[in-house]
């Protein structure tokens, strides 16, 4: 089986750009595709430090929640691959699950907070952020990275969305990310 999950987050929905494509993008690698979806999560995350850690909590809540009907013991043969797309706060949920349920899957990373990091194995693992993200630090996040011999795609001016604020530039950026995306799941095929 060929699984991708999308991890959105808090106001990046699966609907959006960096979600939307690389969804399309599994669909066409023949990629079963498995949306999570967040609900209720308080709104003053970003600028309460308690909001915030109660966010984390009630994501990975909603995570566990959702993925209860996938089995992923099943899922372990040669042919079987997993990938998860996670998306700021999603990018927690998604590399705390993989941890905490010991599971082998690619990890693509887009704009991770700096939490993201301690969950994450050495290698295996595709990081895109941009130097201009007001909630993750460019450096730090760059750093961690290296220590866990990730492999990180620094977009230039980008905020959070990984967007720099010119929609032909915004376009190019989007079409480098997902072609990245599409070579890093090529290796695995």
């Amino acid at each position: 089986m060929k699984l991708a999950i999308l991890f959105p987050g808090i106001g990046y929905n699966n609907d959006k750009p960096l979600l939307y494509y690389s969804g399309k993008l599994f669909k066409s690698h023949e990629f079963e595709v498995v949306k999570i979806e967040y609900s209720n999560l308080p709104s003053d995350v970003f600028s309460n430090k308690d909001s915030f850690n109660k966010c984390l909590d009630l994501v990975y809540e909603q995570t566990c929640n959702q993925l209860k009907k996938i089995d992923f013991a099943s899922l372990n043969g040669d042919d079987d691959l997993i990938f998860f797309v996670g998306k700021s706060i999603g990018t927690v949920a998604a590399a705390r699950y993989a941890k905490e349920n010991n599971l082998t899957v690619g990890q693509i990373i887009l704009t991770p907070l700096k939490q993201t990091i301690d969950y994450l194995e050495d290698g295996c693992n595709l990081v895109f952020h941009g130097d201009d993200d007001r909630w993750a630090d460019s450096d730090e996040i760059n750093m961690l990275c290296a220590m866990k011999h990730i492999e990180t795609f620094t977009i230039p001016d980008a905020n959070h969305s990984l967007e720099v604020g010119d929609i032909g530039e915004d376009i190019d950026n989007l079409n480098e990310i997902i072609s990245l995306i599409e070579n890093y799941i090529s290796d695995y095929e």
